[in-house]
């Protein structure tokens, strides 16, 4: 919408933009620009009433509401705003001619029927999928068929077929709410003069025809709302008032046809069982969403409170549009003398009540075999924990294959699988013996002492029967499912394959199902490991403090780096200011709330002391190149406010990772006495590049097109001094001179550097830049894939 307001402004439209005040933030700079260049735009805040209607404050976009519970809150709150907006039209010095407003924003159907003013929808999906969504709810014929039997989808031009697990949430929610809403969402439209798109009609041309006929509407087809080339086609031109909503999700469908696979065989649907265990079913909750993602129809199955431990993120999968499914079944705690409310290992009250809570599970048999045989379409496939034993018996009640899932690395499990079949610990005297075990690619040794509960069981009966049982319970089993990746072990996946005879799947879609990608794993170092060797409180919580540039391409990759590290369980301090932790809030707020050790501290950008428009915190952000001097004497003036921060940090910070432009970073290091790392977002082969040139001076003697050889690489490259980025420029700005020289003194005393790059892409450039720049390097990237699903990788970095 703030594209649409700019596209409509400079072809002259007067337009008003009416949002709420933390979302006019994330846009207030763009405005701000096109108002200096004279172009016809106003911004208008209205308070959204978050108290009124229970949600927390700030909470002024859909992306931001703390789970789906309160999604009709945050709807309750807009439809608040009505009376605003008219008070605003009345106010207005000349009468709108026009009303383009989300159309999930159904007021505004009531506002222009009250004042006499046309209105047009705004759709953000495509004419293909407005009209498969029309002709659905035409026909109805969703409501003739199975959830897994495909149907056609009727009117269009090519045959297109869905089943109604694969449809949006407006054709298959079970909510009542929900079914209401979208229906007076239709209704609204009805009233409407037309509707925009932001599509554009050589990719579709037939469904925008199509739709078109269908509705009996005006359609306009807007090319992608960021290319100011094509011309908008709107036959109400005078003055324009626009209502958006903050991020919403429409819950459309977005089915690229091309992909759409086997539509006419049986869906496939994999029943999932975990054992009730935070280490266990954390990752079996990752696996169901993974094969979800891929197509297949998941249902979990749980007790009351293992669900509630990750019933909000399956709430939002499932809203999307994802086939998955929780059921519930009681745990019997009373009948295994087990206290109420312990449906999980980890809320034992000692180990003691371990068997007490094994024969809790066994009950859980029979209630779940009277769910499978409900279940529709009958599951093709258990995936239950391996702990989970009476699921073998299951699976051959039902002939059904099954999968185990097992947590460990198949490192882990063949030493396992060799010591119970050579039993070599029972020959060893002591439990501090050491002894080598056979069979292993590598020579690894342990003792008696370090060998897992089912090795050394004492008097633990459970533990005592419960290898044995495993194992009967693993002879019967299609494969094994590992959450490990093979890069990481491949001799050991290859020799646990062949000791077990089983299939084993050690990851899917190429990652394990944490948050860990293969690229950080397989790298020689890893930066939380290293600076924990350097910390000499081992017992001291590590804690580090990022402070990025603020320029999205350094404030991205710092924030992924940032979650990794917590993720590792590293305490991460982000320090930036208010508008750039606007760009990540969302995903940062998420990670919060699943436990990992993240804050964000804000910091007041003092753009007004040395010259900057007001919102200028970012330099993409920037009027003109010509105040990248005045920003960098901003940035500088946060040191103060920084430190005296640092000092009220706890735990004290054992670490600084600062982007290599805010320079000041190394002074503070000095000061507070804590090692800096520094960030570089470009990879080895440009900073060695960028090095040897520095040192040579070699572009000094050849022309402007005269082409040269970047001396000390490994290979032959040649440039011209006009493909040389900035400082190395004959116009080089004085001011960039005097950045690159305090750059070098900084890089000097860092600890270290980390790059977003991986070793295994250029590893003659990283080892020769270690070489000349005779310090540590991490490659650790690419960072960006610790965003695994399509949300996360939205909401990173600007969204308007």
């Amino acid at each position: 919408m703030a594209d649409m307001t700019i596209l409509f402004a400079e072809r002259g439209v007067s337009v008003t933009l009416v949002t709420t005040p933390l979302n006019a933030l994330r846009i207030k700079p763009t405005i701000d620009r096109a108002t200096v260049s004279g172009l016809p735009v106003r911004l208008v805040q209205l308070d959204l009433p978050l108290h009124d209607v229970g949600l927390p404050q700030g909470c002024e976009s859909f992306e931001l509401v703390p789970s789906r519970s309160l999604f009709w809150n945050f709807f309750a709150a807009l439809s608040k705003l009505q009376k605003p907006v008219e008070q605003l039209l009345q106010e207005l010095d000349t009468s709108p001619s026009c009303i383009i407003s989300d159309k999930n924003l159904i007021w505004t159907a009531d506002i222009a029927t009250k004042f006499g003013i046309p209105r047009i929808l705004f759709d953000g999906t495509s004419c293909f999928s407005l009209l498969c969504n029309h002709n659905i709810v035409a026909s109805n014929i969703h409501e003739s068929v199975s959830e897994s039997e495909p149907f056609l989808v009727p009117g269009l031009g090519d045959r297109i077929e869905f089943t109604t697990a694969q449809l949006p949430g407006d054709l298959n929610s079970r909510s009542k709410d929900y079914k209401d809403f979208h229906k007076k969402v239709r209704e609204a439209a009805e009233g409407a003069y037309g509707v925009v798109v932001n599509s554009f009609e050589e990719i579709e041309s037939d469904y925008v025809e199509e739709y078109r006929k269908a509705k009996g509407v005006k359609v306009c087809v807007m090319y992608a709302l960021t290319s100011p080339e094509k011309t908008i086609l709107i036959e109400i031109q005078s003055n324009f008032i626009l209502l958006h909503i903050p991020n919403p999700n429409t819950y459309l469908i977005d089915i690229k046809v091309s992909v759409m696979a086997k539509q006419n065989q049986k869906q496939l649907h994999f029943l999932l069982i975990p054992l009730m265990c935070q280490g266990h079913l954390i990752p079996m909750v990752d696996i169901g969403r993974l094969l979800a993602k891929r197509n297949v129809k998941v249902t979990i199955i749980s007790t009351p409170i293992n669900i509630t431990r990750f019933n909000s993120i399956l709430d939002r999968d499932i809203e999307y549009g994802l086939p998955i499914q929780v059921l519930e079944v009681e745990f019997p705690c009373a009948e295994a003398g087990l206290p109420e409310g312990c449906e999980s290992v980890d809320t034992l009250p000692s180990h003691t009540f371990i068997t007490n809570f094994m024969n809790a599970l066994s009950l859980l048999q029979k209630p779940i075999e009277i769910l499978f045989e409900k279940l529709k379409p009958t599951p093709t496939c258990i995936v239950s924990d391996k702990n989970v034993m009476w699921v073998a018996e299951t699976a051959r009640k039902f002939q059904i294959p099954r999968i185990l899932f097992d947590g460990m690395s198949c490192f882990t499990l063949l030493c396992s699988h060799i010591l119970h079949t050579s039993k070599v610990y029972e020959s060893v005297s002591g439990s501090e013996a050491p002894f080598v075990i056979p069979g292993l690619p590598h020579r690894i040794q342990v003792t008696k002492a370090q060998l897992p509960g089912d090795f050394n069981p004492g008097p633990n009966k459970y533990l005592i029967g419960a290898r044995q049982k495993i194992k009967e319970a693993e002879d019967g089993a299609y494969g094994v499912l590992v959450n490990s990746f093979q890069e990481l072990e491949s001799e050991y996946v290859e020799e646990y394959k062949k000791a077990t005879g089983l299939k084993v799947w050690h990851k899917i879609n190429q990652n394990p199902t944490s948050l860990n990608p293969p690229h950080q794993s397989s790298s020689s170092t890893n930066i939380s490991s290293k600076v924990a060797e350097m910390a000499t409180q081992r017992q001291k919580q590590l804690h580090f403090v990022l402070i990025p540039l603020m320029i999205q391409g350094h404030l991205i990759p710092m924030v992924d780096i940032a979650r990794l590290l917590a993720q590792s369980n590293v305490m991460v301090t982000i320090v930036t200011t208010p508008l750039n932790a606007l760009r990540f809030d969302a995903i940062i707020y998420r990670d919060i709330q699943s436990g990992l050790p993240l804050h964000v501290v804000q910091l007041e950008f003092p753009h007004a002391q040395t010259g900057l428009p007001e919102g200028c915190e970012s330099i993409d952000t920037l009027p003109s190149p010509k105040f990248i001097t005045s920003f960098m004497k901003a940035l500088s003036l946060l040191q103060h406010p920084f430190e005296q921060l640092f000092q009220e940090l706890k735990p004290t910070p054992t670490c600084i990772v600062s982007d290599r432009d805010v320079l000041w970073a190394a002074e503070s290091a000095r000061k507070l006495k804590v090692p800096r790392i520094s960030f570089d977002g470009a990879c080895c082969f440009a900073r060695l590049c960028s090095q040897n040139l520095q040192a040579s001076k070699v572009y000094e003697t050849v022309s402007e097109t005269e082409t040269f050889v970047v001396p000390g690489l490994p290979h032959r490259i040649e440039l011209t001094r006009a493909q040389i980025f900035g400082v190395f420029s004959e116009d080089s700005n004085p001011h960039l001179e005097d950045i690159k020289e305090k750059i070098q003194e900084a890089e000097k005393e860092a600890y270290g550097v980390v790059v977003n790059s991986f070793e295994e892409l250029e590893a003659e450039y990283v080892e020769g830049y270690k070489k000349v720049t005779k310090r540590k390097v991490w490659c650790i990237g690419p960072v960006s894939l610790c965003n695994m699903d399509n949300l996360e990788k939205a909401q990173r970095g600007n969204k308007y």
